[in-house]
């Protein structure tokens, strides 16, 4: 397999048209929606904080598998 540089990762995001914005106002409605369930989980961190960090979580693993 190819190791892929970071200038081409990079290059190959910026060709992409994202057509669908962030899901932020999904995961509002969703938080809203089901806010009685989400708070018996936890009460500090929300849906969307919750979405981001696992968004970070692989793009770091990704960045690994890089080197």
């Amino acid at each position: 397999m190819k190791a892929t540089s970071k200038a081409e990762i990079k290059a190959k995001l910026q060709e992409i048209n994202f057509v669908a914005p962030f899901p932020s106002e999904d995961l509002e409605l969703i938080e809203e929606n089901h806010r009685d369930e989400l708070l018996y989980h936890t009460d500090k961190i929300t849906l969307t904080e919750d979405f981001h960090n696992f968004l970070l979580v692989i793009a770091g693993s990704a960045m690994d598998c890089q080197h």
